[in-house]
């Protein structure tokens, strides 16, 4: 599989960047499923007793949402506020008719999915295909929760919400068509209906460059690398420990592989190996098995479902706001749609 998407993946994201025959010829499907997308929308939305912010993007893939709602739910309870997150737990196997609960349910791939067991760290949170249902759950089980963070939810309408963030990349909106003739989930113009688009820079770009070179982007974020972390000691090691070093692997099971590889080689670790895996992709012990580097480096989204092979390290990064009145800015518009809500009690 992970061999058939080394070829798959490169494919498409080159047949998404120009509008060439293939996407031409696949523009009817477009179509249908733009005109899917619109009739959902048209859904009345249910609203909940607290301000709803959702984080998601337009482009396929990952674009950088699971860093940014970390940081965002790290902010959020430095500022006093009592987050909560819910998702439709993608991945998962178990979930029937009941949302899951962190806390209630134990954590696992399985029950939750990769990112929400990542983010269940962070924050309590509830999954289901149905968020509306896992957010009045999430509110009944943990009361103290004043604001509510729908992961990945931007095309989910039925929720309704109060702030919507895009995250964005390098990659831009492609050749600007929907899938399956371009990489966009939804239309471009939805860059122009959000509350806040923020672009994913280089971490090595520095923010002072960025603000020059990109003048009418307000908000952006860089993904910095803090240290790698043992997987099975939790011990740390900085990056430097890693560079020049021989008989490593690198694996990404994420949206965007290749940024990730970038990464390190841009702090000067080179590996012997690399291998993608499809997104969301469910690690065994026979995957690690055939790997026979001495070190295998991976993201914190891939660990929460990899053995304990004592030969794992993680790399953790922490999204940076550029500039940094980001949060300055999203508190005002969410201290005005709180005191809404709480005019309507």
């Amino acid at each position: 599989m992970s061999k058939i998407n080394n070829i798959l993946t490169p494919f498409f994201q080159s047949v998404w960047q120009k509008k060439g025959l293939i996407s031409t010829l696949l523009l009817p499907f477009a179509y249908l499923y733009e005109w899917a997308g619109k009739q959902r929308a048209k859904q009345p939305c249910v609203p909940l007793k607290c301000p709803v912010i959702v984080v998601g993007n337009i482009y396929v893939g990952g674009t950088g949402k699971t860093p940014v709602t970390i940081q965002l739910i790290n902010d959020l309870k430095a500022l006093g506020f009592h987050p909560g997150v819910v998702s439709r737990g993608y991945g998962a196997t178990e979930i029937k008719n009941e949302p899951h609960l962190s806390g209630h349910t134990p954590l696992s791939p399985e029950n939750f999915g990769d990112e929400p067991c990542l983010l269940a760290q962070y924050a309590p949170i509830a999954v289901h295909p149905n968020r509306v249902l896992a957010a009045q759950k999430l509110l009944a089980v943990y009361p103290e929760i004043d604001v509510i963070i729908s992961d990945d939810g931007l095309q989910h309408r039925r929720l309704a919400r109060d702030i919507e963030i895009i995250v964005q990349d390098s990659r831009g909106i492609g050749n600007g068509r929907v899938l399956p003739a371009g990489p966009l989930r939804e239309s471009a113009d939805r860059l122009n209906t959000v509350d806040f688009v923020l672009q994913n820079f280089s971490p090595l770009e520095d923010p002072d460059t960025i603000k020059k070179q990109y003048p009418n982007v307000p908000y952006g974020f860089n993904l910095k690398p803090v240290h790698f972390r043992h997987l099975v000691t939790q011990t740390t090691q900085p990056l430097e420990a890693f560079q020049g070093k021989t008989g490593l692997c690198v694996l990404a099971g994420i949206g965007n592989p290749q940024r990730f590889f970038n990464t390190l080689t841009q702090h000067g670790i080179t590996a012997q190996t690399y291998l993608r895996f499809p997104d969301h992709y469910a690690f065994s012990t026979t995957d690690f098995d055939k790997i026979t580097q001495d070190i295998i480096l991976l993201t914190a989204k891939d660990a929460i479902k990899c053995p304990a092979d004592p030969r794992i390290w993680v790399l953790e990064v922490q999204a940076q706001w550029i500039p940094g009145d980001f949060i300055e800015a999203l508190l005002r518009q969410l201290n005005h749609k709180r005191s809404n809500h709480e005019s309507n009690i």
